[in-house]
């Protein structure tokens, strides 16, 4: 991975693992480590290209680490619980997400993904608190499987 990649990955990741911040901020510095990190691996221009390319790469990977991780697992199924999810962008108002089968890549990422895109497009609100436990699921699985991964891996 390219020094500079690295060190601002991980600079986000210290951050979006930092107790004293709010939870909000933390989802958004994980995202934006592991953003980051998909365009360095798979030079894509848009999210849904590089979490298309993510999940043709990884989804055995995750399918894997999910059986093997009964913490990613249970919030996983925490998450699960709370879908279906509503995409509250202004644009794709009525499109929903949900998690049928916990190991599977795409249903998950694409929830994490769409409470991602609420929270920086849409109509997150900062005081409801199933949004701050859709926030919070996503940082655990994201934060989870991410830093195991990059830890793993170099770009």
């Amino acid at each position: 991975m390219y020094e500079y990649s690295r060190k601002l990955i991980d600079q986000f990741l210290k951050e979006g693992n930092s107790k004293d911040k709010h939870i909000y901020f933390r989802f958004v510095a994980i995202w934006i480590a592991f953003n980051h990190w998909l365009v360095v691996k798979f030079q894509k221009d848009s999210d849904g290209e590089l979490l298309k390319e993510f999940y043709k790469g990884y989804a055995d990977y995750f399918k894997k680490e999910v059986n093997l991780n009964a913490n990613l697992k249970e919030s996983i199924k925490k998450l699960s619980e709370k879908t279906p999810v509503h995409d509250e962008r202004p644009t794709h108002r009525n499109d929903t997400k949900k998690i049928d089968t916990l190991d599977d890549l795409k249903q998950v990422f694409g929830v994490i993904y769409l409470i991602r895109c609420n929270l920086m497009h849409g109509s997150k609100r900062f005081d409801a608190s199933r949004d701050d436990e859709l926030v919070n699921l996503s940082h655990n699985i994201l934060n989870k499987l991410f830093t195991k991964l990059i830890g793993e891996e170099y770009v």
